[in-house]
Parts: structure tokens; C-alpha cells; sequence
């Protein structure tokens, strides 16, 4: 998909410093990708983490969900 057919495809693009988001699946584009750093996760599983600079765009392709439990706030 190009990048207009994406952000048509939103229901809300979020700006502002803080803002999240969260989802099984989740579409990224940017100029720059940085390094990409390997950190504990539960169990034996490990997370990838890397940092997205300029012109980042990221759309969720399929929901996050739960089954039996509520998503809670820190």
C-alpha cells in the first residue's frame, strides 16, 4: 500500500508527545530506522526495540486483544 492509501485508511493519526499506540500487527514506514536492540521479555521471549526517526507514519493492521481481561493503565 502507498503511504496516501494508508493514512486514508486511519481513524485517527495522533501528533502530540506521549501518544501510543497498540496492536497485534502494526504497519510502520520512515526515512530513518535505527539500530535495533534486543531487551528481556516474559519467559525466554525477547523484545526488539528500534527507533523510527523522520516522517514516521504507523498504522495498526490488526487489533490487540484480550481474552477474559481488561487492559489496565499503569
Amino acid at each position: 500500500m502507498h503511504l496516501r492509501e494508508l493514512k486514508k485508511s486511519a481513524n485517527n493519526i495522533l501528533r502530540n508527545k506521549g501518544d501510543a499506540i497498540y496492536g497485534e500487527r502494526v504497519i510502520a514506514m520512515a526515512r530513518k530506522v535505527g539500530k535495533i536492540y534486543i531487551e528481556p521479555g516474559t519467559s525466554k521471549h525477547q523484545i526488539q526495540r528500534t527507533i523510527l526517526k523522520d516522517n514516521v507514519f504507523c498504522l495498526i493492521d490488526k487489533a490487540f486483544r484480550i481474552k477474559d481481561q481488561k487492559l489496565r493503565r499503569k
